[in-house]
């Protein structure tokens, strides 16, 4: 078996699409009811008749059940990403709905809570960097100019006076230059594989540790399932190049496939890939010799999400801290600029 190198089907349809938050409560009532012995049929009907914002999405969701189409295909047409789409698509496989959409809810749960701690710990540092930016400016072509008038070049002395010149254009020239780095290095890597894309993420400083967990999680869960399922690897790897997967699982299918052929266990395939963590090949070839590997993937796939939590938990904490000392430099050197003049002019008269 063949297995080409595909991207997956995106479905041009009405651009209307789920919020998050419309999306986060859409599967965790599917989760709920499934839970609670209902089918995923009976979920979308009765979800139908407490959600009245919601009808349209689970209409269209199960008009394309109706046209014989992929479950995951009527998920993505109402705006999920495709991280969301391809645990739909594997569960299809492995049948685990409950489990899926439980994780899925999880997923989407520590995103929006990850989003909404951002917010707060950016929010007032950031609000206080623009006012401080703003009275930068006020003192650079108000203040200054008028001081300079009194005390000539000594004001020019003072290293209070030339940071506060310097910082306004130096934080223009910043932005502009990280708005530019940014859209020429989107410009070179967009139509870049993705496994080209993950060794660039693999080089990128606290985005590779990130990126490694997650990575590492979604795939461990994954496979974990469809292991439990009785599958061999073959099957997996040509379920991995399926329409619905995500554009890293087609391209490493068709990387896993030709190892196999090639006699190499799947272990072993995983050692260039830095973006999976080293235990994880580990873990697959001890479970394959115990005949518990579908759980032991799963067992290993939940501790790298838990510590991939913990991690950007930690980094949260640091980021408010240094922008508050970057602040307070700002602060000192804005006092050092108004101050000093008028102090050593009185050094002067005294």
């Amino acid at each position: 078996m063949v297995i080409s190198l595909k991207k997956p089907i995106l479905l041009k349809q009405s651009t209307k699409k789920l919020s998050n938050k419309q999306q986060l409560e859409l599967i965790k009532l599917i989760s709920d009811l499934l839970n609670h012995g209902f089918t995923l049929k009976n979920s979308l009907i009765f979800i139908k008749k407490i959600k009245n914002k919601e009808q349209w999405a689970v209409n269209k969701i199960q008009s394309s059940l109706t046209k014989g189409e992929p479950l995951y295909q009527g998920f993505q047409s109402v705006g999920f990403s495709i991280n969301v789409v391809a645990q739909i698509h594997l569960a299809q496989t492995h049948g685990d709905m409950n489990g899926v959409f439980k994780n899925i809810y999880k997923y989407l749960s520590d995103k929006e809570n990850q989003k909404v701690a951002l917010v707060k710990v950016l929010s007032y540092p950031i609000l206080l960097l623009c006012f401080l930016f703003f009275m930068l400016l006020s003192l650079n072509y108000y203040l200054l100019p008028q001081m300079e008038s009194i005390y000539g070049e000594k004001l020019n002395q003072n290293l209070g006076t030339l940071l506060v010149k310097i910082f306004p254009k130096f934080s223009f020239g910043v932005v502009i230059a990280g708005l530019v780095g940014w859209l020429i290095t989107w410009l070179a890597v967009r139509k870049k594989s993705e496994l080209v894309k993950s060794k660039l993420y693999m080089k990128i400083p606290f985005v590779k540790t990130i990126y490694r967990c997650y990575c590492t999680s979604f795939f461990c869960r994954e496979w974990g399932r469809l292991f439990k399922q009785g599958l061999e690897v073959k099957k997996i790897i040509a379920i991995m190049s399926d329409n619905g997967s995500t554009p890293l699982m087609i391209e490493l299918a068709v990387v896993f496939e030709k190892g196999l052929e090639a006699g190499i266990p799947l272990y072993q395939q995983l050692e260039p890939f830095t973006f999976f963590e080293k235990n994880m090949q580990v873990v697959i070839e001890k479970g394959e010799a115990q005949g518990s590997l579908g759980d032991e993937l799963m067992i290993y796939g939940n501790l790298c999400w838990e510590d991939l939590m913990n991690k950007t938990e930690k980094w949260l904490l640091w980021v408010q801290p240094v922008i508050f000392l970057f602040v307070a430099a700002l602060i000192i050197c804005t006092y050092a600029a108004i101050l000093l003049p008028i102090y050593t002019e009185m050094e002067g008269i005294f």
